[in-house]
């Protein structure tokens, strides 16, 4: 399936293993109204380029995946690129590229935990990792 992909969009995806399950049970206690459809979601990633290049943190790292990684996934493309100002879509992927390689952020992971668990915001970070 052919897509037009919008470099500055996101994608959501859902994958289904433990903390995929967490985070969408974190995210299903936490939100509420119109934000609960977000609870389905348990990943993004960033389109860094019109081909569908991305941009993501996975368990290794953060990474450059082609979009193809998630042809056969629940997928939903989020058009917010054209809410930013040329400007602010090259800063915002200039960033993303420049985590590439940056260490998973398991610590920032732990505290948005601590956030769907109980409302508290707690931000943890660690040097060279993605936050």
């Amino acid at each position: 399936m052919a897509r037009d992909f919008v470099a500055g969009d996101v994608i959501l995806t859902h994958r289904d293993h433990v903390i995929a399950r967490l985070i969408s049970f974190g995210q299903g206690w936490r939100f509420r109204g119109p934000d609960s459809v977000y609870a389905h979601w348990s990943h993004c990633a960033l389109i860094v380029a019109d081909d569908g290049t991305l941009v993501e943190a996975e368990a290794l790292g953060v990474e450059r995946s082609p979009w193809s990684k998630y042809r056969h996934a629940d997928l939903e493309v989020v058009h917010v690129a054209h809410l930013l100002s040329a400007e602010d879509k090259r800063r915002v992927i200039e960033y993303a590229e420049g985590q590439v390689g940056q260490a998973f952020g398991y610590l920032a992971l732990a505290g948005a935990a601590i956030y769907l668990v109980t409302g508290i915001p707690l931000r943890l970070v660690r040097r060279r990792h993605q936050t």
